[in-house]
């Protein structure tokens, strides 16, 4: 396991964040966000271009109370993706409310 690239936890008004991470190899990413007292409803999306700019994968996620399986304070939202081609990848998270978040992209 490797990252790739780190965002330091900050508030975001509500805008796009361009992130572009450079795979050395064929891999597979794990995209991790923080929870810090996310406001209640939507508040934002992932979406990961592959380097020859194909859509891999898509995912919006909602802010307030959320819960493990456990019943423990989620304090992250996490999304795993497998197979991305080497080369420079598009990270786009788009903010929709302001929040507190830090942003570590991994290669598994």
């Amino acid at each position: 396991m490797a990252v790739v690239l780190s965002v330091t936890s900050r508030q975001y008004s509500p805008r796009k964040i361009s992130l572009a991470p450079s795979l050395p190899q064929r891999s597979t990413l794990r995209i991790t966000l923080t929870r810090e007292n996310w406001p209640p409803g939507d508040v934002g999306s992932i979406t990961l271009i592959s380097p020859d700019g194909d859509l891999l994968a898509s995912a919006s996620f909602q802010g307030g109370a959320a819960t493990n399986r456990d019943g423990t304070p989620r304090t992250t939202q996490v999304l795993h993706l497998p197979d991305v081609p080497a080369g420079q990848c598009g990270v786009d998270v788009d903010i929709l409310q302001t929040l507190r978040t830090a942003v570590i992209i991994e290669r598994l």
